[in-house]
């Protein structure tokens, strides 16, 4: 799916809209490889409508947005969009999937704390 994505970005707004959950995966796998692509609210929003099981995915794609995080601003919005995104996965019953909860502390304390 991750090598397909670059090829299928046009299609991104498709993805992003689907009813189906794998069409949705796809999406935050375009996210993943073009980071530059990525909907930081869509994939906020993933965390409260999603199955656990793509969160991981969408933790790998807001690390990738990270990397290329540019302004103070996108950075700062990348921050609040992970500490949800934390804060949702720790809130489910049992324990949180262990993968994704490191992506997102590294990924958090990887940027700038906001004053």
């Amino acid at each position: 799916m991750r090598s397909l994505a670059p090829s299928l970005l046009d299609f991104l707004d498709i993805y992003k809209g689907s009813g189906s959950a794998g069409s949705r995966l796809a999406a935050i796998a375009m996210m993943q490889m073009v980071p530059q692509s990525a909907d930081l609210d869509w994939l906020k929003e993933r965390f409260s409508t999603e199955h656990p099981f793509v969160f991981y995915h969408a933790a790998l794609a807001l690390q990738n947005v990270a990397n290329i995080c540019d302004t103070p601003e996108k950075k700062k919005r990348l921050r609040e969009v992970a500490q949800h995104a934390l804060a949702t996965v720790k809130a489910f019953a049992g324990p949180p999937d262990q993968g994704t909860v490191e992506i997102l502390d590294m990924l958090l304390s990887s940027l700038p704390k906001q004053t």
